[in-house]
């Protein structure tokens, strides 16, 4: 079910009534994508997981570097499966989910913060996108 919004919104990670690392309303969300497949759903649960996990560890800098080349990670496994103009779309609207309030926003900035200076590999090669995933 869907949890109480009041509720849901009073801490940074929300419900997550099944302990997936999920909140419930943004499992919800993506289960009602009806353009994805299961196995697409599952990999973008993984990426909302990743970003769930950035929220709540933002203020260990560290564990910030390593959720945020995670997402990177879990965007270009995304790619191998969904055209990459829908991933992009898909992980706008997940972030929005995500970090639908302020003190979540607030908690995604500290992560930008502690990846600010990162060296990154842009990963080019589209037929390796796969090998992205876990």
């Amino acid at each position: 079910p869907m949890p109480d919004e009041t509720l849901n919104n009073s801490t940074i990670a929300g419900i997550d009534s099944d302990g997936d690392g999920v909140r419930d309303d943004v499992e919800r969300y993506i289960a009602s994508l009806p353009e994805l497949d299961n196995i697409q759903k599952v990999e973008l649960i993984k990426f909302a997981k990743v970003l769930q996990k950035s929220m709540i560890d933002a203020n260990n800098k560290e564990v910030s570097i390593i959720n945020t080349r995670n997402q990177f990670n879990q965007s270009y496994c995304l790619k191998s499966i969904i055209q990459e103009e829908t991933v992009k779309e898909l992980e706008v609207n997940l972030k929005i989910k995500t970090y639908n309030r302020k003190h979540r926003l607030l908690e995604w900035a500290k992560t930008q913060d502690h990846f600010a200076g990162q060296i990154v590999y842009i990963e080019t090669d589209k037929e390796k996108y796969g090998t992205y995933c876990d």
